[in-house]
C-alpha cells in the first residue's frame, strides 16, 4: 500500500515573490543543480551508503532529463571529493566501495516486448538443443510481469586523468531521460547537506509525494501511506536488521526526522492500523510538511539584532515550528537563547544559517550552558560544584529547575539540595584523602626514628 494525499494549505506562509522563487526548474539552474528521477527509481529496492547516494545524485544532475538520449557522465575525483566533503586521500580509500555499490544497484521494472522476444529466442535455442518442440511463451498481461536491470553498464576509471566515467545501462535510459510525468526532482544541495543514508533516501521518497511543483502551487502538506514491509525493501534493510519496530523507529525514522527538520521537508508518522504496542505494523502513515527553504524565508539580518526576542523568534521560524518550540520548552528558555543568538551576532560571529542554528541553540540550551561559567557565581565552592557536577547534569534537568537556578542562583531549592549533597561528598572525600596522607606521614616518622636510634629491624 502506497498512497499519497495532498492537503491544500489554507495558511500561506510564502509571499508571492517567494513562491515565484520555488519554480526551481527555471530559476535555480545552474547555481543549484537539480536531481531528476522517474518514480520507479525513487521507489526501487536498493541499499546505498550516504556517500554513494550523493555521488549517484550528482551524476544524475549531469543528465538532461528531457533529452531523447542519455550520454555517459564523467566525474573527476576532485569533484567527488568536494561533493562528499572529504580529502582526496580519503576518497581514494573508499572510491572502490562507492563504485561497487553503484554498480550493484538492481531495479525491478515492468516487463516489455523486448523481454518477451528474448524469452522466445531462448526457448527456441533450448528446444533445438534438447531435440524437442519449443514451448509457447505467452505474452504477459500488462503489469503482471517484471524484470531486473542494472543501473550502470560499466564505470571505467581513468587513473591517469583521475576521472570516472559512468555508462548507464541501455534499459535505464527511460527512467532518467525522456521524462514526461511520473518523476521526482529536488535540489542536490538538500541531500548533500545530509549525513544519514536513510535521511537521503526518505527525502527523495517524500519529494515524490509532496513535490516542489506542489509547493509552488501552495500545497505544503501531504499524507503518504507506505506499506511497512515495502518501505524496508525500498531502504534495503535486511530482515535481520531493526527486527523490532521500535528499533526501526529509533535507528531509521527518528534519526531521519531530526535531520529532515533542518531541510525544506519535515515529517512525522503514525501507525494507523496498529492495535497495540505488541501488534504487528502493516502501514506507516507519514505526515509531510514543506518548509520554505531558509534562503527563501530570508536569514535574520543585522537589523533584527535589536528587535525584541519574540519578533525575532516569529520572523525566524515558520508558524508550525514556533508552536512546537513553545510546546516543548519554557518561555524563559526561548528568551535566553534568542538573546544569546543576538549577542553572537553583535559580537560579529558568522552564522551562515540562522534558523537551524537558533533551533539547535534552543534544543541544547546554549545560553543556559554558557550562563554556568559567565562569572555570575564567583564563590570557589559554587564554581567547583558547577564544573564538577552541574555542567554534567544540566541536560537532564527540567526547564523549571534550569529557569529557577538562572534567576535566583543557589537560592533555588533543588540546586541548593544538590550543592549541599555535593559538599558533603566532597568533604568525605577530602577526609579520606587526609587520612591517607597522615598515615604515610606517620609511617615516615616511625622509619626516621628507627634509623636515628640504630634499630636494625626498622626495615
Amino acid at each position: 500500500m502506497d498512497t499519497t494525499t495532498p492537503i491544500p494549505d489554507k495558511e500561506q506562509f510564502f509571499t508571492p515573490e517567494q513562491m515565484d522563487l520555488l519554480v526551481l526548474e527555471d530559476s535555480s539552474a545552474p547555481s543549484e543543480p537539480l536531481v531528476y528521477k522517474r518514480n520507479e527509481l525513487v521507489h526501487g529496492h536498493y541499499d546505498l551508503s550516504a556517500m554513494a547516494h550523493k555521488v549517484l545524485d550528482a551524476i544524475l544532475t549531469l543528465i538532461d532529463p528531457f533529452a531523447d538520449e542519455v550520454h555517459p557522465v564523467n566525474l573527476s575525483q576532485a569533484e567527488m571529493a568536494r561533493l562528499l566533503g572529504i580529502s582526496r586521500q580519503t576518497l581514494n580509500e573508499c572510491m572502490d566501495s562507492i563504485v561497487s555499490e553503484l554498480m550493484g544497484i538492481d531495479l525491478k521494472v515492468p516487463y516489455i516486448q523486448e523481454d518477451w522476444e528474448a524469452a522466445v529466442r531462448a526457448e527456441q535455442i533450448q528446444a533445438a538443443r534438447e531435440g524437442r518442440a519449443p514451448r509457447k511463451i505467452k505474452k504477459p498481461v500488462e503489469g503482471s510481469s517484471w524484470t531486473y536491470i542494472k543501473l550502470f553498464d560499466r564505470a571505467p576509471n581513468n587513473h591517469e586523468s583521475r576521472i570516472l566515467t559512468f555508462v548507464f545501462h541501455q534499459r535505464i535510459h527511460a527512467y532518467i531521460a525522456k521524462l514526461r510525468g511520473n518523476y521526482t526532482y529536488y535540489q542536490l544541495q538538500r541531500v548533500r547537506d545530509m549525513g544519514g543514508k536513510y535521511s537521503i533516501r526518505l527525502y527523495s521518497i517524500f519529494r515524490s509525494a509532496l513535490s516542489l511543483n506542489d509547493v509552488k502551487k501552495g500545497v505544503k502538506k501531504a499524507i503518504k501511506d507506505i506499506d511497512y514491509i515495502e518501505l524496508r525493501k525500498m531502504l534495503g534493510i535486511k530482515d535481520s536488521s531493526y527486527r523490532h519496530f521500535n528499533k526501526f523507529c529509533a535507528g531509521v525514522l527518528d534519526k531521519a526526522r531530526n535531520e529532515l527538520m533542518e531541510s525544506d521537508l519535515a515529517f512525522t508518522y503514525t501507525t494507523p492500523d496498529r492495535k497495540g504496542p505488541k501488534s504487528p505494523v502493516k502501514t506507516i502513515r507519514f505526515y509531510l510538511l514543506a518548509h520554505a527553504p531558509a534562503e527563501l524565508l530570508g536569514e535574520v539580518s543585522q537589523d533584527l539584532i535589536e528587535y525584541d526576542w519574540e519578533t525575532l523568534f516569529v520572523k525566524t521560524f515558520p508558524k508550525k515550528a514556533q508552536e512546537e518550540l513553545r510546546d516543548q520548552f519554557s518561555t524563559a528558555r526561548l528568551i535566553r537563547n534568542v538573546h544569546y543568538y543576538q549577542e553572537k551576532l553583535r559580537d560579529g560571529t558568522q552564522i551562515d544559517r540562522g534558523r537551524p542554528w537558533l533551533r539547535k541553540a534552543i534544543l541544547e540550551d546554549y545560553a543556559g550552558v554558557a550562563a554556568l561559567t559567565d562569572g555570575r557565581f564567583p564563590a570557589p565552592n559554587h564554581k567547583a560544584f558547577i564544573k564538577d557536577q552541574l555542567t554534567m547534569i544540566w541536560s537532564t534537568l527540567d526547564d523549571l529547575t534550569r529557569d529557577e537556578f538562572l534567576e535566583i542562583g543557589f537560592e533555588s531549592e533543588v540546586i541548593d539540595g544538590l550543592f549541599k549533597a555535593y559538599m558533603r561528598a566532597r568533604e568525605r572525600a577530602q577526609k579520606v584523602e587526609a587520612e591517607k596522607r597522615m598515615s604515610k606521614a606517620e609511617q615516615r616518622r616511625i622509619i626516621t626514628e628507627a634509623i636515628l636510634s640504630g634499630d636494625e629491624d626498622w626495615a
